[in-house]
């Protein structure tokens, strides 16, 4: 199902979000996977119970035309994303392009809003992060960490607003994901300086995408449909399995038509040996099966685990509603 298209206004000139944005926050996480989530403040959610949770800050998004009013930014799904600017031709600071999708043609990445007609978009990630979505078609960005600690700024139940900044350890075994607002940019060739390309600025790429079920900050515990510790192969690795069954396939097929080769020549020489008693013991002395080695049938390929960030990419995806109260 495709969605209202918003546009949110223009983005042509650079925008810094400030340094609450950068950091995320984390509701209540007694058990991994913990979520964290950037752009967001902690505040009273009327919805559920008055207590503090999160909520989309609207100063970590770029400024928004007085026409984009009535998208009702203020009660828009957190993470999901408001809408898109256009004409947008560059990321917010600190965000790099993570996935883009050209109008009329098939590759790239599912936005919530598809690029019109003659339309390029372009999904704006932090560093690092991938394009993400789920299966109501909210997108986000989105990376896992392993093996490392994190800074973050807790909040949650009816205590006091959390301000102060806390780590978190994410161990191999117990990944933790965070979120953030992913900026939609369209633009068209006409709209890129002049100075640039017709084509599409060569920072741009598509990112690849999974779709998983992402809690809302209210249900930080919930988890995910597909994540990274349990989605097994990659697509490079699922690759790597398919040449290398194809090798060992082939390996096999020559080993066995080499060896049915050297079982004919055997009895051929082992019939003319009868009649030359001195030739034969020379062809068995050449032939002597000890000295014969057999090829292996298969060769396994080692699996490329892949440590999503994204990169990913690989690409994931949000299904919780961030609403303000």
């Amino acid at each position: 199902m495709t969605a209202t298209r918003y546009n949110l206004g223009p983005l042509t000139t650079p925008f810094t979000p400030g340094p609450t944005c950068v950091t995320p926050m984390v509701g209540e996480c007694s058990a991994a996977p913990c979520y964290a989530y950037q752009g967001q403040v902690c505040t009273r959610l009327p919805k559920f119970g008055n207590s503090y949770g999160l909520a989309d800050q609207s100063s970590c998004w770029p400024p928004y035309t007085a026409g984009a009013a009535t998208v009702d930014v203020a009660t828009k799904a957190g993470l999901g994303g408001w809408g898109f600017y256009s004409p947008g031709v560059r990321c917010p600071a600190g965000q790099t392009p993570a996935c883009t999708k050209t109008a009329g043609r098939p590759d790239g990445f599912t936005f919530r809003y598809p690029p019109a007609d003659g339309e390029t978009a372009a999904g704006c990630c932090p560093t690092s992060y991938a394009c993400a979505r789920d299966k109501n078609n909210i997108q986000t960005c989105i990376r896992t960490l392993q093996s490392t600690v994190y800074d973050v700024v807790s909040c949650g139940g009816a205590g006091a607003v959390g301000t102060a900044v806390s780590t978190l350890v994410a161990t191999a075994s117990s990944y933790h994901v965070l979120l953030a607002p992913m900026i939609q940019i369209n633009w068209q060739p006409t709209d890129l300086p002049s100075s640039t390309s017709t084509q599409q600025p060569t920072s741009l790429f598509t990112g690849s995408v999974t779709d998983v079920q992402i809690p809302g900050p209210t249900n930080n515990n919930a988890s995910p449909v597909s994540t990274p510790a349990q989605e097994g192969l990659s697509v490079g690795a699922k690759a790597g399995v398919g040449v290398g069954a194809s090798l060992a396939a082939l390996l096999l097929l020559g080993a066995t038509g080499y060896f049915i080769l050297l079982r004919k020549r055997r009895r051929a020489k082992a019939s003319s040996a009868a009649s030359n008693p001195v030739e034969s013991e020379t062809a068995g002395h050449q032939l002597d099966s000890n000295h014969m080695y057999e090829i292996g049938g298969s060769r396994e390929p080692k699996q490329n685990h892949e440590l999503f960030a994204h990169n990913q990419h690989n690409a994931y995806a949000v299904s919780g509603q961030h609403e303000l109260g």
